[in-house]
């Protein structure tokens, strides 16, 4: 499978994760084991997840003495990603409230589901909910050859939830494109949602690092 590398250093890596590619080590094929064998080292340690159909920019660790210092800089909010996904019909931008980015906010709190492997919206605070914020700017709507609406939408987590883009889009009615999972009956691609900028300080150099990764041109990221 074909992938790009995106940044490398001699302590970490940004690449490029192919949609349907499982992002942490495990049996069989997986990212981490691809990008081992590309570059031919032998330690890759895992910083953060991106869901296995959610395709973009990932960081790993080089440096075992690292990987640690480089997890707290994404949980501690100092690893900045916006993504891109397109939803289902055109999501409302134009006419809502904006907070101080100039985006709209979602904020819920959601419940995860480990057998089903699923999260949901619940009526406040419960047992096992997490809060859950994020914010999100609809860039463009278009229609698909079918007629249907398609919306393409940056968005920025504010708290990191399983499948939490996915879900608080969906409860309103928005599911990602292609997201069986949450409702979405487009099945002419996987969940359409795309890693798209990072940027943060590098921990041992403090150079500042600034990558933008575009989706694959293909369907439904080519409406647009």
């Amino acid at each position: 499978m074909v992938f790009n590398i995106l940044y490398e250093d001699k302590y970490l890596i940004l690449a490029d994760k192919p949609c349907g590619v499982i992002s942490q080590d495990a049996k069989g094929e997986c990212f981490p084991k691809m990008i081992k064998e590309k570059l031919g080292i032998d330690y890759l340690g895992v910083v953060h997840r991106l869901d296995t159909t959610t395709s973009g920019i990932i960081m790993y660790s080089k440096d075992p003495h690292l990987t640690g210092r480089l997890s707290e800089l994404v949980s501690s909010g100092g690893y900045y990603k916006e993504y891109l996904a397109v939803t289902e019909g055109a999501l409302p931008f134009d006419g809502c409230e904006k907070n101080e980015n100039g985006m709209v906010e979602l904020r819920d709190f959601l419940y995860h589901d480990k057998r089903k492997n699923k999260s949901f919206v619940v009526k406040g605070e419960r047992k096992g909910s997490k809060r859950a914020v994020l914010e999100y700017r609809t860039l463009d709507v278009r229609e698909n050859a079918k007629g249907d609406k398609k919306s393409l939408v940056s968005v920025h987590l504010l708290t990191g939830r399983t499948h939490q883009i996915r879900v608080q889009l969906a409860s309103r009615g928005h599911a990602l494109v292609g997201d069986g999972k949450y409702g979405s009956r487009d099945n002419g691609c996987s969940a359409a949602l795309h890693s798209y900028i990072c940027s943060f300080t590098h921990p041992v150099t403090n150079k500042k690092i600034e990558i933008e990764c575009k989706p694959c041109d293909s369907y439904p990221w080519n409406l647009f």
